[in-house]
């Protein structure tokens, strides 16, 4: 097996990653956004997916109390509060939207403690419109991503289950098993090395600070099987109000 010993720090400051359009451009009808996160903070927005269409969507943390947040190029939502807090450590966060006007809905795996929480929005939002026009696509936002980013997968036609997202805990292939349009692994030794869409061609273009960072304390593989890993499932069923 081969534990993935990098990931990409973002300094919350000037740090992105610039993308190629490459397919992303399909129809998009249902939706996925995946990461694997170790975040510092979230004083403000700190954007790990943005995608420009020129209005596009958005996902992330968000400002207020270490919630997730998705903005569809007109409206935003957001998880309950300390849903992505810094204190977790590494963790999956994920978002999954059906098509049409629908709510979103949030998913969480820590790994420090092995346990996922999966919440229902409460507020519907219109599905984003299909990119026609895609300007760019930024991995850690264009400027506020503020810790560090192990991985990320976008699926534009599909929501993923809960129980599919459960199976994604420990190894690279079973992300790629469930055909994302794109998917990122951020394992390079150095950042001069560029980050390549192992699914597609939405490839690195352009490169704004961040750091190849050395790990050993996640537990992803990106080849082998890991250990037996079982993790526990709980309900999140608290709502707040969504910012407009």
């Amino acid at each position: 097996m081969t534990q993935i010993a990098h990931a990409r720090t973002f300094d919350g400051v000037d740090d992105f990653l610039e993308m190629s359009i490459g397919g992303l451009d399909a129809a998009l009808t249902s939706m996925s956004i995946v990461s694997i996160i170790k975040p510092v903070d979230a004083a403000v927005f700190r954007d790990i997916l943005v995608v420009e269409d020129p209005l596009g969507f958005a996902f992330g943390l968000g400002p207020t109390s270490q919630e997730l947040y998705f903005y569809n190029g007109v409206a935003l939502d957001d998880s309950s509060g300390n849903f992505a807090d810094a204190a977790n450590g590494w963790m999956i966060i994920a978002l999954t939207k059906p098509s049409g006007s629908s709510v979103v809905r949030w998913h969480k795996y820590v790994y420090g403690t092995q346990t996922w929480t999966h919440e229902a929005g409460a507020t519907s939002l219109a599905q984003p419109a299909t990119p026609t026009s895609l300007t760019n696509i930024y991995i850690g936002g264009q400027t506020e991503f503020n810790g560090m980013i192990a991985c990320l997968g976008y699926w534009p036609t599909v929501a993923l289950s809960d129980g599919t997202l459960e199976s994604m805990v420990s190894l690279l292939s079973a992300w790629e098993a469930t055909s994302p349009g794109a998917l990122w692994l951020l394992d390079q030794s150095s950042e001069t090395i560029a980050v390549d869409d192992r699914i597609g061609s939405a490839d690195q273009v352009n490169r704004t600070g961040t750091t190849a960072t050395a790990i050993s304390d996640l537990d992803f593989y990106i080849g082998g099987a890991p250990p037996t890993v079982t993790p526990k499932s709980k309900s999140a069923a608290v709502h707040k109000r969504r910012r407009m």
